[in-house]
């Protein structure tokens, strides 16, 4: 090579070098970036204020980052697995005891979900205090020192702050930290006005955790809260009340109700076999006292205790509450309502009637309307067409094996319901309750417009009230079970519901089908995946032995631009579209040397410069392609997905949601 182009060709390298570190070190920078963000998040707020008690402490587990794709399952002490869900501290001790009390005596895994932080508008200090309260009240019921460690959480893209007691790990709390959204439910100023009801009725779009780690949709939130419902692998789920027939309540008891009670529809959907039942909350001062004067002391003891950690209570000291109060009144009583279900039979509705399966449309549904009860009076079916069986799966199924089913799953007032084909879709989950309420799609209620009992009254969707056309006469207890064959559906032990992955890379989740009794094939389809993202399952079909719990693997591969995998192949299959120009020296270094020692240099000048664009363009890409830049050919998008796992045999469907983020 002559010395001018000797020279030249080292300068012309040198550019290419420089460019290639300064994209690259941006690159870097910019993940560096990402990861100091995440490590930001504080990981214990606790720790910022001492508990005022004497004798509490609390130590810090590993603390996981947000999108890291490890195991959310746990290990669990032998015995049942009850989950309470609550609007805020003192909920659980006011209202689900003494319940709660009983079943953490009892040795049962007990796990009490807080859904607000219960702030009051009063900030930090007060809040923490009060889940110091909690803490301390746990291990009191518990018998054991007050001793705790705290850790996180993942469930799908959100961390938990999750306290386990040493002494007694059957039991935990675990704290979501939302915005208390006052009594009537329009939130406070120090809070933006956040609250569950607005959030629920859509007024504000998103509820920000107050410790700043989690940002919830009203999807995200219900699916959250139906992921710890599978995570926990709950045998008793317990919420509060929001059915609206005893009058009045906290806005936050009503609203987190109605969340929880939309991701255990959810957790129904999944086949898995548990009790849900709601309790009610300042209502039942106006009932009679129904708990022994045993179990009213040991409530109170433990709630006065609680009652020091919390300074806008009683006087802060509990005192206060010694008197004539609504905490006083609290104590002497506890009103649940438990879900009813496996009864087949007639439903008839207090205002008259039975509820009737009418004649085919052309779409194949039928419409389902009121008519005179056969056979004798409400309670007893002796025709297909008023024969239901409310099932354990969420469905209640009528004549010819069809689904009760809310028209075009539109959750308005007045939305027709009727009977379809079973599909397993949230419109035809359903949860029939001891008081004679059946709730389906966003909690509304099956109902009888004016609680008409003429022949042919069509039977609706409509906001839970204390109505008589709410209030529907369900199969005596005495009625024989329906009981046919049956399977569920969740994460096998240790596998994730989310993983985070770059374009182009795969994610792995593992499943677990469980029989219950069911022999036979089940096909498997994944739903909700973004553009460029493949489902896949091993094996598929999965046949069942009704026995056995079969294992299935779904995989679910992403898809890189032309320019990632150009990359990849360079770098290896691990690059985070961060690169490094090292490794393209002697590539970079053959395409110069094409291009000036070439002797016919007219023929090989544009397979080196081509060599050399094609080069520094996979070298120095900054990692910001998007679809429609010019460099990514179907790539799929960067963000978090909702997936949903469907597994189905001929009328049985259950479903899973799963998290997959792509970067």
């Amino acid at each position: 090579m002559r010395p001018k182009r000797l020279k030249l060709a080292t300068r012309v390298y040198g550019l290419l070098w420089m460019i290639c570190a300064v994209t690259s070190a941006t690159g870097a920078a910019g993940s560096a970036s990402e990861e100091k963000r995440h490590a930001s998040v504080p990981a214990s707020m606790a720790a910022l204020f001492a508990p005022p008690a004497a004798g509490h402490s609390v130590s810090e587990a590993a603390v996981i980052r947000k999108g890291d794709a490890q195991s959310t399952h746990e290990t669990f002490l032998p015995g049942d697995h009850d989950l309470f869900i609550v609007a805020h501290e003192d909920d659980d001790l006011l209202f689900t005891s003494p319940d709660i009390q009983t079943r953490i005596q009892a040795g049962d895994n007990v796990r009490t979900v807080f859904l607000t932080a219960g702030d009051a508008g009063l900030g930090l200090p007060y809040w923490m205090n009060r889940e110091a309260g909690i803490q301390t009240v746990y291990a009191q019921m518990a018998g054991v020192a007050n001793a705790w460690t705290a850790s996180d959480l993942p469930i799908a893209d959100k961390l938990l702050r999750v306290y386990t007691l040493n002494r007694a790990p059957n039991v935990s709390a675990a704290f979501l930290r939302l915005p208390d959204g006052n009594p009537d439910g329009g939130g406070y100023a120090v809070t933006g006005f956040q609250s569950l009801q607005r959030f629920w009725e859509r007024q504000i779009p998103t509820l920000a955790s107050l410790d700043g780690v989690n940002t919830y949709t009203k999807a995200e939130l219900i699916q959250t809260l139906a992921n710890l419902m599978l995570d926990f692998r709950a045998q008793h789920v317990q919420t509060q009340d929001a059915s609206h027939l005893y009058s009045n309540d906290h806005s936050d008891h009503r609203y987190g109700a109605r969340c929880a009670f939309e991701a255990h529809q959810i957790y129904a959907a999944s086949g898995a076999h548990y009790t849900f039942a709601t309790y009610r909350g300042y209502n039942i001062a106006n009932e009679p006292v129904n708990l022994t004067q045993a179990q009213r002391d040991a409530k109170w003891a433990v709630f006065l205790t609680y009652a020091q950690y919390d300074s806008a209570m009683c006087g802060g000291t509990g005192t206060g509450c010694l008197i004539d109060s609504p905490y006083n009144s609290w104590s002497y009583r506890e009103y649940s309502i438990a879900q009813v279900k496996d009864l087949s039979g007639a439903l008839g509705v207090l205002s008259g009637g039975c509820l009737t399966a009418g004649a085919d449309l052309a779409d194949g549904t039928s419409p389902v309307v009121i008519s005179a009860c056969l056979g004798g009076g409400a309670g007893v079916g002796d025709t297909s067409s008023q024969t239901w069986s409310i099932n354990g799966d969420g469905s209640v199924t009528g004549f010819d094996g069809r689904c009760l089913d809310v028209r075009g799953g539109k959750s308005w007032d007045e939305t027709p319901v009727q009977l379809a084909a079973c599909a397993g879709t949230p419109e035809q989950r359903w949860t029939a309750f001891e008081n004679g309420q059946v709730r389906g799609l966003a909690g509304k209620c099956l109902d009888v417009p004016g609680g008409s009992s003429a022949d042919g009254t069509p039977v609706q969707l409509y906001g839970c009230a204390a109505l008589p056309g709410q209030n529907w006469l369900l199969p005596p207890s005495s009625a024989q079970p329906v009981i046919s064959p049956d399977f569920s559906l969740a994460l096998a032990p240790g596998s994730s519901f989310s993983a985070t992955v770059t374009a182009g890379e795969s994610a792995t989740y593992n499943l677990i089908l469980t029989p219950s009794g069911f022999a036979g094939t089940v096909s498997l389809e994944c739903s909700g995946a973004p553009q460029g993202v493949a489902c896949s399952f091993s094996p598929h079909p999965v046949t069942m032995d009704g026995t056995n719990p079969a294992s299935v693997t779904v995989t679910v591969t992403t898809t890189a631009s032309a320019t990632l995998r150009l990359q990849q192949l360079i770098h290896g299959p691990t690059i985070r579209k961060t690169r490094g120009p090292a490794l393209l020296f002697l590539m970079l270094l053959l395409g110069l040397l094409t291009i000036f020692t070439a002797r016919r240099r007219r023929a090989f000048l544009p397979l080196g410069m081509t060599l050399l664009v094609i080069l520094l363009w996979g070298a120095c890409g900054s990692g910001s392609e998007t679809p429609g830049d010019g460099r990514g050919i179907s790539e799929t998008p960067s963000g978090t997905y909702l997936l949903t796992i469907v597994a189905t045999s001929g009328d049985l469907t259950r479903s899973l949601a799963v998290t997959l983020k792509v970067n």
